[in-house]
């Protein structure tokens, strides 16, 4: 009997281990929920794709963006807590790290977890805050600057 509850125990905790991290796609390892699944792709064959479906005026900085937010994996989560007793925490997901705040505004409250809904989102963010695509994501922008000038 004791072998069996040694054996639960250890499963419940491998099995939390592994959802913690997401399978990967949350790199602090602190996540609650998996929004985006477990497992890690990457688009990075299509990112020219997918910046020209943005619209970017400057698929360089897109291309440089969604390296240094999700190393181009549309499933990346991060996980921030909010209040000092780390009870309460946000999400951003994808390849633009879209806020959880915004998710209501660009995906029916859904986390934007596909390219797709990712982009869009972004598109979106960027309207009703009236930034330039370069001032959105302003302390990666700096790591990008070389390809993403202030408009």
């Amino acid at each position: 009997m004791k072998t069996l509850l040694l054996f639960l125990f250890l499963l419940v905790a491998y099995t939390s281990a592994e959802v913690s991290n997401c399978g990967g796609n949350c790199k602090s390892g602190n996540c609650p929920v998996c929004h985006c699944g477990t497992e890690v792709t990457n688009i990075r064959d299509n990112v020219v794709d997918y910046c020209d479906y943005f619209g970017s005026k400057n698929n360089e900085c897109c291309r440089c963006l969604i390296k240094v937010l999700s190393a181009g994996n549309p499933n990346d989560i991060v996980y921030s807590y909010v209040d000092e007793s780390q009870t309460t925490g946000n999400y951003a997901v994808g390849l633009f790290k879209i806020g959880q705040a915004n998710w209501p505004l660009c995906n029916y409250g859904k986390p934007p977890c596909s390219p797709q809904e990712n982009f869009y989102c972004a598109k979106k963010v960027l309207q009703w805050k009236r930034f330039s695509f370069s001032e959105a994501w302003t302390t990666e922008t700096l790591r990008c600057q070389k390809y993403c000038p202030q408009d």
